[in-house]
């Protein structure tokens, strides 16, 4: 599942996360003697049908980690409770992704906030960044992109952004994007040279990363009634790169092509998503 996973062959990564599942399926003693192996199988599942789209299979493998969660015969610990909640917030709010319900994932936000603080010692920094960028996600979604930038600039802060590079990488294009959105024009000139100056220490930058900051770059000098004609080539540049299937997770990470389509089309990013998702069923 690993090797797939890194390989980046989305399918295979889910017929053997499903085969990591079915083995305890098969011996359901091995469950509660390796509970929390079963926890990682069952989250590992979870990622490769996100991955894949594929919700009405991830709502059912869903279903069955949130029903261990409430199990009252669960015998719990620090570290089954830990990865409990890291698992089940995770996949509840990719949920919310892919059916585009981003104003209605904000509700899960303070319980949210609240176990982030109570697993405070046994969560690492780079859980605690994923989490961040999920919830800035979620209000860029739902269209505040005032609260957006304000998690967005938990991640960005941090001080090792050697820590997943590829999250500080999406921080600060996705803040820069918010900018924009919020009209915050005064600060746009610093987003981008802040993005710039990241992008050029990266290891490896990819195509769809360099693609959106060239066009935020020069957004500034697109006369207002050619924006709409900027945005259709930038979707069009961005399809071909996502085409390649070694350039496809960046957009897993932030759906730019579907922002595209909701300036294109003028209405929020939710309702462009809500109708794929409708599309997919």
């Amino acid at each position: 599942m690993w090797y797939h996973t890194i390989t980046q062959n989305f399918r295979a990564c889910y017929r053997y996360a499903q085969k990591w599942v079915d083995l305890f399926a098969e011996y359901p003693g091995q469950q509660e003697q390796q509970f929390m192996l079963y926890l990682k199988g069952l989250h590992n599942l979870l990622i490769s049908l996100f991955n894949l789209q594929y919700y009405s299979k991830f709502s059912e493998v869903l279903h069955t980690l949130e029903a261990l969660a409430n199990d009252p015969d669960r015998r719990p610990s620090p570290n089954t409770d830990m990865l409990l909640f890291l698992y089940v917030y995770t996949n509840r709010i990719n949920a919310y992704f892919m059916r585009g319900r981003f104003t209605e994932g904000l509700t899960i936000i303070p319980e949210l906030l609240d176990n982030l603080s109570h697993f405070r010692q046994q969560l690492d920094p780079h859980r605690r960044l994923v989490f961040y960028y999920k919830i800035a996600s979620l209000y860029f979604g739902s269209g505040n992109h005032d609260k957006a930038i304000d998690y967005l600039t938990k991640v960005i802060q941090y001080k090792d952004v050697s820590l997943r590079e590829d999250i500080q990488c999406f921080a600060r294009i996705l803040n820069l994007i918010a900018h924009y959105e919020a009209g915050r024009d005064e600060d746009l000139e610093y987003q981008i040279k802040s993005v710039y100056r990241f992008l050029g220490k990266m290891n490896e930058q990819q195509q769809m990363q360099v693609a959106i900051f060239q066009f935020l770059r020069n957004l500034g000098d697109v006369a207002p009634s050619q924006l709409k004609e900027a945005f259709v080539q930038l979707k069009e540049q961005l399809i071909r790169i996502a085409a390649n299937p070694f350039e496809r997770r960046p957009f897993l990470y932030l759906d730019i092509i579907s922002w595209l389509e909701s300036k294109i089309e003028n209405v929020p990013v939710q309702e462009i998503i809500q109708r794929k998702f409708l599309l997919l069923k």
